[in-house]
């Protein structure tokens, strides 16, 4: 039986959340430019979803059962695929 890796699942959630929130508050105007990515909270934002992300990497590494096992990015085809699907959705958020 699997157990839920708790850690992993909270660094992951708050580290994509802080990524994503720091990402929205960058492209609304702020008092000074039409974007606001250089405000303490934005930079705030990346840097502390980026640490918990990579501390998500760390925690996956060295729990017994991880939510995501990252030895399948050693695979070239599934790192590939990964990396193609990333690039799409960019080009597609930059096209909107």
């Amino acid at each position: 039986m699997l157990k839920i890796d708790w850690f992993g699942n909270l660094t992951f959630a708050a580290g994509l959340t802080m990524v994503l929130i720091g990402a929205i508050y960058g492209i609304n105007p702020s008092a000074h430019s039409s974007m606001s990515w250089t405000t303490p909270f934005v930079l705030s934002m990346f840097g502390g979803g980026l640490a918990l992300l990579v501390a998500f990497c760390f925690i996956e590494q060295h729990v017994k059962d991880p939510m995501f096992q990252l030895d399948l990015f050693r695979i070239r085809a599934f790192a590939a695929g990964n990396i193609a699907q990333f690039m799409s959705a960019l080009a597609r958020g930059g096209f909107m």
